[in-house]
Order: structure tokens, then sequence, then C-alpha cells
């Protein structure tokens, strides 16, 4: 998730008491299992990932892609090295499910 620019392209400051408290957070535990490819300005990774959340008792175990931005300069470390690493770690607020 890039970060959030205010109207001259500047990033804002993360400022956590503008979250609301019913806002979900989760966890995802993840693996890449194929390597990084790429379709027009988007990198992508198919992962399996073990998700916690507090809509669930357990984890739940879940294959999809971790798309971005070709251009992401947050991630270009990333770029060569998904199949080196055994885990990563990604938790956020939930901002939208869909199919």
């Amino acid at each position: 998730m890039d970060p959030k620019l205010d109207q001259n392209g500047e990033p804002l400051p993360w400022d956590p008491t503008t979250i609301p408290s019913t806002k979900p957070f989760v966890n995802i535990s993840t693996t890449a299992y194929e390597p990084l490819t790429t379709f027009e300005n988007m990198n992508f990774v198919k992962t399996r990932s073990s998700i916690y959340s507090s809509f669930h008792r357990t984890s739940r175990s879940v294959n999809f892609e971790v798309g971005y931005l070709k251009d992401a300069k947050w991630f270009e470390f990333l770029n060569e090295k998904w199949m080196e690493f055994s885990t990563f770690f990604v938790a956020d607020f939930l901002e939208s499910v869909y199919e």
C-alpha cells in the first residue's frame, strides 16, 4: 500500500489517531512459491499465506498474488529476492474485501 500523499505529492505523516477503533487489523505470514512476474506496469508474485485476523479463531491458509507497481521504490529491494527469503510478514488495517 503506497503512503498517502498531500496535494503537493508529499507523503503525509502517519497518524494512528485517525484510525477508527472499529477498523479490523490483519496479519499475514506469506511465502513466495514462484518467481516474480511482470504485466504492464505491475509486478506480481504468487504466495502461500496464513492469515490471522479478528474474524476467525484460527489462521486461514490461502494462496494469492502480491501485486505492486513496478516503480514502487519501497519494494525495489525485493524484486529479485522473493524466492530467497522463507517468510514475509505483512500487517495492515483492512480497507476492503472483493472477489
